[in-house]
């Protein structure tokens, strides 16, 4: 009893920092920039690697362009994050 008590507690506390304002979360308000933050952050990584395949075409030294393979996903994370969408995503996309 005591414990659900003190959760509840701790829960309000929470609440008011964050800012909610009933015990339910919008899911709905949120989807939009879930979307918005993963799309973009596909469309960041095949823009990617579009540009890491025109490169690729005109290297022809080997050792060059495996160092060209592994900076692709370091790449498309750090641009990723720098605009502020999903990296992981950006990078997945480019691997594909």
């Amino acid at each position: 009893m005591f414990s659900r008590l003190k959760f509840r507690g701790s829960w309000r506390k929470i609440r008011s920092k964050v800012g909610i304002r009933s015990d339910r979360v919008a899911i709905r308000s949120h989807v939009p920039w879930y979307i918005k933050f993963g799309g973009y952050g596909i469309a960041m990584g095949v823009a990617l690697a579009f540009v890491y395949i025109a490169v690729h075409r005109r290297l022809g030294d080997p050792f060059i362009e495996v160092l060209t393979v592994l900076t692709i996903p370091y790449t498309a994370y750090l641009a990723a994050e720098a605009v502020h969408v999903s990296g992981v995503l950006a990078v997945v996309a480019a691997g594909l």
